[in-house]
């Protein structure tokens, strides 16, 4: 999965998935979970105030490679299950 959005991020094509994040985790870490199209993300950071969103943000660009501004979570700004837009 993880794969495949990077391939499509290169093709300049959007892409969209879901994740479920786990905010105040001991580890920041992006995970597959086997047999879905989702994404199981962890942050350190407390989720008070758009926090967790805004590492959220930080660690999908720096995984993915692309700027911060093309990233937005479409559904689930108050929820740990989001579903995440990447524009090139």
């Amino acid at each position: 999965m993880i794969e495949r959005i990077k391939e499509r991020i290169a093709a300049h094509k959007p892409v969209r998935f879901s994740c479920k994040v786990l905010p105040k985790s001991s580890y920041n870490r992006i995970e597959e979970v086997a047999g879905t199209e989702a994404l199981k993300i962890h942050l350190t950071t407390a989720p008070t105030g758009g926090k967790a969103n805004e590492h959220l943000i930080r660690l999908l660009s720096a995984t993915f490679g692309c700027k911060k501004q093309a990233i937005s979570v479409l559904y689930g700004t108050t929820s740990q299950l989001k579903i995440i837009q990447i524009s090139p």
